[in-house]
């Protein structure tokens, strides 16, 4: 029910940028069978650079870390 913050740790490899994708809704239940906005993607630009940074992901959801 409350958010998680994730340390990302990278080796051999420096950030320069991140963006997180995450999809999610009010509950680990929510479907968009009766609200075609109940269960969405988004977008976030996160603040990464160097070897380590961390990342707060949504509760109930799905993310994914692109990093350049």
């Amino acid at each position: 029910e409350k958010p998680m913050k994730v340390e990302v740790r990278l080796n051999g490899f420096l950030a320069r940028s991140a963006v997180l994708w995450t999809l999610s809704g009010d509950s680990v239940s929510a479907t968009n069978e009766q609200n075609p906005h109940a269960v969405a993607v988004a977008r976030r630009a996160v603040q990464a650079a160097g070897r380590a940074f961390s990342v707060e992901l949504p509760p109930h959801s799905l993310s994914a870390l692109e990093i350049r």
